[in-house]
């Protein structure tokens, strides 16, 4: 049936997505600010559809709120608001690994 074919493809997304999270979340740390923002519109298109858990993701999007780059810092702060609005606690469990993840930020 229909709904079959679709949750199917559903669960094809978010395996696909889970293998390839991690290279995703590398990107964050590319030193041109195009790629980092690409990859974070990726991941906010990947939450927004529920391909992923959002707690993965936390330390990244915390990285994002320091990168050089205005527009990535909004981005990733909007995003990180709508995932606390779901998950109220969530943001504060992976507080140090989002600061740790900025530091390295800083260093690209």
């Amino acid at each position: 049936s229909l709904k079959e074919m679709g949750d199917i493809q559903s669960g094809m997304a978010s395996t696909v997505m889970q293998v390839y999270l991690k290279e995703l979340m590398e990107a964050f740390f590319h030193e041109n600010s195009q790629v980092r923002m690409t990859a974070l519109s990726v991941v906010t298109l990947v939450l927004k559809q529920g391909l992923v858990h959002p707690v993965q993701c936390i330390p990244y999007l915390i990285s994002m709120g320091s990168d050089s780059e205005q527009a990535i810092r909004v981005k990733a702060d909007q995003q990180l608001q709508e995932i606390e609005k779901k998950y109220p606690g969530f943001t504060h469990m992976k507080a140090l690994q989002g600061m740790k993840a900025s530091y390295r930020l800083q260093k690209v």
